[in-house]
């Protein structure tokens, strides 16, 4: 009974000791975009959009190899809807010119990941949750530009799946450099459109960030 007692505690402490908290700073890129099915939108084409993404992590090490992570981040998505439209001047002279409209969603999201960790790699899966802070129409028509509110039936929760790859290295004996690429896509609908319809997001983040050893 009593070499149970020490070699559970012995355990409970080596895994104390294998624990570490680090909190940090990211930012990055996202090439994003939608999948549409029984959609009757007529396009031309349809494009990728870029976002930007900014915020706070927080990593929760389990051991050497396996750690949690959290983050708070402002996450924007979007696409880019073409049309080619034949459009007449004042001089009466016509000509096809393409009519872009940039679909813009801002989010408030936080990711929620397991990660499996080497020396410099790691893995990380889970699920990102957000919510709809505004959305923008962008429309760029003939060297001219306008932008209006984003008045579509949007929902203002998502939910999504994501997968990254990603190298890390140490500045300090505190201090972790990393960076990372990963997707994602979403199970829910951006927008309710018609009936039986589907409308997700779906997109390749790249970021870079800092991390703070904060058990040492």
């Amino acid at each position: 009974m009593r070499k149970t007692i020490l070699v559970l505690l012995l355990t409970i402490s080596l895994c104390a000791n294998s624990q570490k908290h680090y909190i940090g700073v990211k930012g990055g890129a996202n090439w994003n975009n939608t999948v549409e099915t029984n959609l009757n939108i007529n396009y031309d084409d349809v494009n990728y959009s870029l976002g930007f993404v900014a915020g706070l992590t927080y990593d929760y090490f389990i051991s050497d190899l396996f750690s949690i992570s959290t983050e708070i981040l402002y996450f924007q998505r979007g696409h880019m809807l073409i049309w080619e439209v034949y459009f007449v001047n004042d001089a009466g002279q016509g000509r096809y010119v393409d009519v872009n409209n940039i679909y813009n969603y801002n989010y408030a999201s936080i990711p929620m990941k397991i990660c499996l960790n080497t020396d410099f790699l790691f893995l990380n899966v889970g699920v990102i949750n957000s919510y709809l802070l505004n959305s923008t129409i962008k429309t760029e028509f003939d060297n001219m530009t306008n932008t209006i509110e984003n008045t579509g039936n949007i929902n203002k929760f998502d939910l999504a799946g994501v997968v990254g790859l990603g190298i890390t290295s140490h500045i300090t004996d505190v201090m972790l450099f990393y960076t990372s690429f990963s997707y994602h896509r979403s199970f829910t609908n951006v927008e309710e459109i018609i009936f039986d319809s589907s409308f997700k997001s779906y997109g390749l983040l790249w970021s870079v960030g800092l991390k703070y050893d904060l058990t040492k």
